[in-house]
């Protein structure tokens, strides 16, 4: 396999993003002192910020003081950049996101030409975000470098039958749906054909959860013909989730049953699922994550209450059930209410991932911190009028106010970390990490 930037190393390093060499030009250390520490003041976005505190190490130091603290180490909630915090796209982003910054409640602004008109529909490690837009085009995207790497579209996902222009010259898509055959507008293919991407960064390998009963597939970023291959094994979907435990893909469908992808991403088979465990006891029908956190797999059940129309409280989180797998003689699950005291969890569209309060002090300590990721209300539909439905859900977006962080030592819910949470917001925020 090709070894590419950022994708080579079983840990990427931050010193990989940003090269924090000193630049021997004259120009770069030789500017007056007073206009050294003028221009960092002049520029307005954050990764413009960075990228001038990498030029060289006097430049890093007149950035110093306007850069966040722990920058490469917190986690980051993108949220929309606009004065009331809704974007005028729906869930496709404007060319400028918000970063808040959880523990000093500071909102930063990123430039992002890049990201206009695609909705952010996995949130990865390494700081790597994987879009998708109406014209069916997938795209990997660093946010604080701004390199793009271009996957293979949507239209190479299996399922996709054919993608044209109609009678009214609107772009839809043909997809197979349980065996039938249905119309797809290209922004409900944007809104709901990607249910979630995670990426395995040393592999170069991106996973999807995708189509109507949510199956897998991947992409190998370093394919020269770069193409969507269906995970081998998988007699239907239904998975929930996806994410990294071990050096491999894990997948929970919506029953909680649990799944492992084995081997064929650097050799010419392909990778193919093997069941781990069933599902657990007590099980329902909520939305499933899958986190590790120091090192152990925790399933995340996510109870909300029923979605109704004009109910102010719906579509809210109720509850957190939480499983650790236990792997000892045999493998089982064993319900906790405790992940650890210095350990804080975050889920939503991200690839679910876990932070320990001694590298992050501003956290909660055993609590999840979770953002809106409510699409499976439109998700295993089987109907052939799905078109439709689809495009009843675009047209009149659900609030995406379902934020906050549920203590498990205390059991309270603190709903509103974000100051605008209680107003709609769309796109929805995303959880980001550079881990």
């Amino acid at each position: 396999m090709k070894r590419g930037f950022l994708l080579s190393s079983p840990k990427p390093k931050h010193k990989q993003l940003f090269s924090t060499t000193p630049n021997t030009d004259p120009w770069s250390s030789q500017l007056p002192q007073h206009i050294l520490y003028l221009i960092p003041k002049k520029i307005d976005t954050l990764n413009d910020l960075i990228r001038f505190s990498c030029v060289c190490k006097t430049w890093r130091l007149s950035a110093l003081p306007l850069l966040p603290s722990n920058l490469f180490n917190k986690p980051w909630l993108i949220v929309p950049y606009t004065n009331d915090h809704v974007s005028k796209t729906g869930t496709a982003c404007d060319k400028t996101l918000g970063f808040f910054d959880l523990s000093t409640r500071q909102l930063y602004k990123v430039d992002l030409p890049e990201i206009a008109n695609h909705r952010i529909c996995g949130s990865c490690r390494g700081g790597w975000l994987v879009t998708v837009n109406s014209f069916g085009d997938i795209q990997l995207l660093h946010p604080f470098t701004r390199k793009v790497i271009s996957l293979a579209p949507v239209t190479a996902l299996p399922g996709v039958v054919s993608c044209y222009y109609n009678e009214r010259q609107n772009l839809v898509y043909d997809v197979k749906n349980y065996g039938s055959l249905c119309t797809i507008a290209s922004n409900c293919m944007r809104e709901f054909y990607i249910y979630k991407a995670v990426m395995l960064p040393w592999a170069g390998v991106v996973m999807v959860v995708h189509g109507l009963n949510k199956m897998l597939a991947f992409c190998k970023v370093s394919d020269e013909n770069k193409k969507w291959i269906s995970v081998q094994g998988v007699c239907e979907g239904n998975f929930n989730d996806v994410t990294i435990f071990k050096g491999e893909f894990y997948a929970v469908k919506n029953n909680g049953s649990v799944w492992v992808v084995h081997g064929g991403f650097d050799t010419s088979s392909s990778p193919f699922v093997k069941f781990v465990i069933g599902q657990p006891d007590n099980w329902g029908y909520y939305k499933k994550y899958l986190v590790e956190a120091k090192g152990e797999l925790f399933l995340l059940d996510r109870v909300r209450y029923p979605l109704e129309p004009g109910d102010d409280e719906a579509d809210r989180t109720l509850v957190f059930s939480i499983k650790k797998l236990i792997e000892w003689n045999g493998p089982k699950f064993v319900s906790v209410n405790y992940i650890g005291k210095d350990c804080a969890v975050f889920v939503g569209c991200n690839d679910s991932f876990a932070c320990l309060t001694s590298d992050v002090p501003d956290c909660k300590g055993n609590s999840i911190y979770f953002t809106d990721d409510f699409v499976d209300g439109v998700s295993n539909m089987n109907n052939v009028n799905i078109g439709s439905i689809l495009e009843n859900f675009v047209n009149e977006p659900i609030a995406r106010q379902d934020i906050g962080v549920w203590d498990m030592t205390a059991d309270v819910f603190d709903r509103l970390i974000y100051p605008s949470a209680s107003k709609l917001m769309n796109p929805p925020p995303v959880w980001f990490t550079t881990n």
